[in-house]
């Protein structure tokens, strides 16, 4: 506010005489130096408090904590599956070996024991030449001895865990046989294999005798012996010397240890199993869907051979195909290992980790073990099937062959997971710098409802508790410091499980899951009043607590990629304070660009207040240099502004009090103070009587003018 006696100055210019001296005078001049008005925005920047609807004024603050993903909370590390495939199939076509015997051959056998006029070799060779039927007598036994059964065809050597040898008899003679014993023998040892008999055998009729082998080793070679009678027939017959009776060895369902031999293009390996994984805190996995990751596959052949290697995952698609891999390994070379590896980009890929069951209620029992095998997890179901083609060569094979195969899962990120996440528990700690209350200096200040709230948004689908392990305050400036205490640090939160979108495409939608924090179940407000610059906290996620073990088929815990859980610490504290020296600060240019200061002589500082407050300040003013350095103060002892008045019905303040204080200065003190560029106004605001709390509003405010009340010489230029 300015006020000058324009018109007395004129009239002295008018009515002043011209005289050799310069011509000035002196006057008294009220000059406006500096205003401010010391609000809440003082205090607190806008982002840091809230207006409520009753025009009070809370401080707001939210801090973020560590954001958790999947790779935080569930961990699917690299992992290495080993199987030895052993020939579990290992087998040969049926062995068979036929000795015929004709009508001719038995005349002959008769002309060689009995003569050429023997009545048996007589009456089948008339018979055949005539063609007339004629009635043969009976005959035998005839002997069959030494019949060399040459397999050299199918093995050099063999050695049978358990196998069937057969004899049959197929009797397309015009007779009946009878009596006919038979043996069968190794040719180097003598070793009797079968020894058994017919009683009889009608024409055009066969008859079988078997017998099992077990544990028997075989070379190519066997003996075989004969014994064959005849009762003859009662009428007469035809004959024809290329009718036969014809004996069958045969060796089949063979189940072989080894063997040198010639194998015909078979299956050597079969199998229908689960790669089972282990995992940590009851964790269970029933489907997967991969983002990256790889299948590094190694097959090992000890076999003589080429395998031809036939490795599936039907559980796992991709565009709803299974996984299939078809690959030869060479044969193996004197003892060198073959080896060939492989590997499979699995992104994209769909995996159900619930074994076989799904597979076997469609196809039956897959892994012979007579059961349809329940729902499970953490199992992952494959097949593996091997075989040999037909070379026509000698190979030799033991059962103590093997392909040995190696599955590494390496490097797997999921973009979707579903199953059980256990029991796993996630600790939350660290420490947090906070700004909020770096404008507040004052003594014994002491908040009266403040507010912490621990948010939880929740994007994975589980359900969680959440439990504060500590939270401690701290005032580094002042070296003081206030831990949380209080039932809330016995009662969890509860963070609800979100909903499957069952598509990657559409975001989960978090549950919010909130704690408060308060004056009820905390000492909060100890905590907060000591204006704190510093936060240390723990935090301890419990997954599924208590929570019983769900059946595998039931089990619906769920996540995303990139979807985490999310904390945030969030402070709401009304202004309603007790407190002794809550300081304001405000600083602010000082106005004298409409006078010259070295014409001022002497004078003082008129501050007028106007406060809005429902509390008393003491306001310090201190003069700074272009560098906003301080230099000197304006007054020894601060200028004491009574509270406004508080309207009993409203209970607010609607008359501020009204002050007026002069500030005297001695002629080179306020030449030291008219140097100032800015003064630095400091108010200090206490609460009477002692932690009394009193509630700020938005539209509190101390208004305070410096007046300048100086004496000041004017001179005036001559013409």
């Amino acid at each position: 506010m300015k006020y000058f006696v324009y018109f007395v100055i004129l009239l002295l210019l008018f009515s002043c005489q011209k005289e050799d001296i310069k011509p000035s005078w002196d006057a008294d001049i009220l000059l406006p130096l500096a205003f401010t008005n010391l609000n809440i925005d003082n205090l607190l920047p806008d982002s840091l408090y809230q207006l409520n609807n009753d025009q009070t004024v809370s401080l707001v603050y939210q801090s973020k904590l560590p954001h958790f993903v999947l790779d935080t909370l569930i961990q699917l590390k690299d992992t290495s599956f080993y199987y030895s495939a052993s020939l579990n199939n290992l087998s040969l076509s049926t062995l068979s070996y036929n000795y015929r015997v004709s009508m001719g051959s038995i005349a002959l056998k008769d002309k060689e024991l009995n003569g050429s006029s023997s009545p048996i070799y007589t009456a089948i060779i008339t018979a055949h030449n005539t063609g007339q039927p004629t009635q043969l007598q009976s005959f035998g036994p005839y002997e069959y001895d030494n019949i060399q059964v040459n397999m050299g065809n199918y093995f050099k050597y063999i050695y049978i865990n358990e196998a069937t040898l057969e004899i049959t008899i197929n009797n397309q003679l015009p007779i009946a046989l009878t009596s006919i014993a038979f043996t069968l023998q190794k040719s180097s040892t003598q070793e009797v294999l079968i020894n058994d008999a017919f009683p009889i055998i009608l024409p055009n009729s066969q008859q079988t005798r078997s017998v099992t082998l077990n544990n028997v080793a075989l070379d190519s070679l066997l003996l075989a012996f004969f014994n064959v009678s005849s009762p003859g027939s009662m009428t007469p017959v035809v004959i024809d010397t290329n009718q036969s009776a014809t004996a069958i060895i045969s060796i089949k369902n063979l189940q072989i240890d080894s063997a040198v031999a010639r194998f015909p293009a078979q299956e050597l390996i079969k199998y229908n199993d689960v790669l089972r994984f282990s995992l940590p805190d009851s964790l269970q996995i029933s489907e997967l869907w991969i983002r990256s990751g790889i299948m590094k596959l190694e097959f090992f052949n000890t076999i003589s051979q080429n395998i031809h290697l036939n490795f599936s995952l039907p559980a796992a698609k991709k565009n709803g195909q299974p996984l299939q891999l078809q690959i030869t390994i060479p044969a193996a070379y004197g003892q060198t290992t073959a080896h060939v590896q492989t590997q499979i980009d699995l992104s994209q890929y769909r995996i159900k980790f619930r074994g076989i069951h799904e597979f076997e209620v469609i196809q039956g029992d897959l892994n012979n073990n007579h059961i349809i095998d329940p729902d499970t997890v953490n199992s992952l179901y494959y097949n593996l099937s091997a075989s040999i083609d037909s070379t026509g060569q000698f190979v030799i094979l033991t059962k103590n062959d093997s392909i040995l195969v190696k599955c590494q899962f390496l490097h797997l990120t999921p973009d979707y997971i579903k199953g059980f996440f256990g029991y796993k528990e996630v600790n939350i700690d660290s420490n947090i710098l906070i700004s909020v209350f770096k404008n507040i200096e004052a003594n014994g200040l002491h908040f009266d409802q403040a507010h912490f709230s621990l948010t939880i948004e929740n994007q994975i689908g589980t359900i969680a508790k959440a439990y504060i392990q500590k939270l401690i305050a701290k005032n580094t400036q002042q070296n003081l410091s206030e831990s949380l205490q209080g039932s809330v640090l016995s009662t969890p939160l509860t963070i609800e499980k979100p909903s499957d979108p069952a598509n990657t495409q559409i975001d989960v939608t978090p549950t919010i899951n909130t704690l408060h924090i308060n004056h009820q179940n905390s000492n909060i407000n100890d905590l907060i009043s000591l204006l704190p610059n510093h936060l240390t906290y723990a935090l301890k996620l419990k997954l599924n607590d208590l929570v019983p073990l769900p059946s595998p088929a039931l089990a619906t815990d769920f996540l995303y990629y990139g979807d985490g859980i999310s904390v945030s610490l969030n402070a709401e504290v009304p202004l309603s304070l007790s407190a002794n020296k809550l300081q304001l600060i405000d600083t602010v240019k000082v106005d004298l660009n409409k006078v010259d200061v070295k014409n001022i002589q002497n004078g003082s500082i008129v501050v007028h207040s106007k406060n809005y407050f429902p509390i008393e300040a003491d306001v310090s003013i201190y003069a700074l240099d272009s560098n906003k350095v301080m230099y000197d103060s304006l007054h020894s002892i601060p200028i004491k502004i009574t509270a406004g008045t508080i309207n009993m019905q409203t209970n607010k303040v609607d008359k501020p009090s009204v002050a007026k204080n002069n500030l005297p200065f001695t002629p080179d003190k306020l030449k030291r103070i008219l140097n100032a560029r800015y003064f630095l106004i400091k108010a200090n605001f206490s609460t009477l009587p002692a932690n009394q709390h009193v509630r700020i509003y938005s539209d509190y405010s101390l208004n305070i003018k410096l007046i300048g009340d100086f004496n000041y010489v004017f001179s005036i230029k001559e013409p």
